[in-house]
């Protein structure tokens, strides 16, 4: 992942350059807090042919997006990060050779949210500096950090103050985070975790790192200022959603043999 405060270049880029090299000039060019992630041919990464970050990107209405998603499976993607927990994905605009599709993905830590309307998405000029200039013109990340926003308000105030520590599949560590201010705090200039685009989860940056000691650190940083952590060996989502477990009512005891249940006259 690029870093902040990486020379900028000043050209454009070809078709020919790969995605990957326009991802890290644009994220040059919206400002030093972005970094840019190359994401693998869908083809050849895995058997069903479709990125599994696919799924987060927040317009999901038919349009250019989904017909870009759907039948170029062979495209170039690239993700684009910024500390606050936004992410934006970028794919080849199919027939398109010189237009590049922006879409917002759902804030970190959300992995579905109808209530709040997404950006949507926007095809933008194979140009680095055109297109954050394209980006900021038609409002796209205002709109974006303004929906964001909207997810947060609308969640309630005790999970937006929790974050979870669990653990992955594999063992490594995950964490769950809702609100924007312990993304900042978590996803420093120098920050051990990242933000995974798959899942809108942070893992760790190095995966041999010492795990414990990452959660440690981290878990107190953020309980410094407030936030309720709380940690757990299962996957973070598993129990950051897991429904609340209504107590169970006793029946009424039933009248004894031979006595009308009803009111006494």
């Amino acid at each position: 992942m690029t870093g902040p405060g990486q020379n900028r270049p000043a050209t454009g880029t070809a078709p020919g350059d790969g995605l990957f090299l326009f991802a890290q000039q644009l994220a040059a060019s919206l400002g030093p807090a972005w970094g840019a992630s190359a994401r693998r041919n869908p083809v050849i990464a895995n058997e069903t042919g479709w990125d599994p970050a696919e799924k987060r990107c927040w317009d999901r209405r038919d349009g250019v997006l989904t017909r870009a998603l759907r039948h170029a499976r062979d495209s170039e993607r690239a993700v684009l990060t910024h500390p606050h927990g936004y992410q934006l994905y970028l794919v080849e605009r199919p027939r398109r050779a010189r237009q590049i599709l922006v879409a917002g993905m759902l804030p970190a830590g959300a992995f579905k949210f109808d209530t709040t309307a997404p950006p949507a998405a926007i095809s933008v000029p194979r140009n680095p500096a055109r297109a954050a200039a394209a980006i900021r013109s038609r409002s796209f990340l205002p709109s974006y950090r303004l929906a964001a926003a909207g997810v947060s308000r609308e969640t309630r105030f005790r999970e937006v103050q929790q974050v979870v520590f669990g653990r992955d599949f594999d063992g490594s560590p995950l964490v769950n985070v809702l609100s924007a201010h312990a993304m900042r705090l978590l996803l420093d200039v120098h920050s051990a975790w990242l933000l995974d685009p798959e899942s809108g989860l942070c893992r760790p940056r190095n995966p041999a790192a010492d795990a414990d000691e990452l959660v440690r650190s981290a878990g107190t940083l953020l309980q410094t200022y407030g936030y309720e952590v709380t940690l757990t060996s299962e996957h973070p989502r598993a129990y950051t959603f897991r429904p609340p477990i209504r107590p169970v009512v006793p029946p009424a005891p039933s009248p004894p043999h031979g006595r009308p249940s009803g009111p006494a006259r």
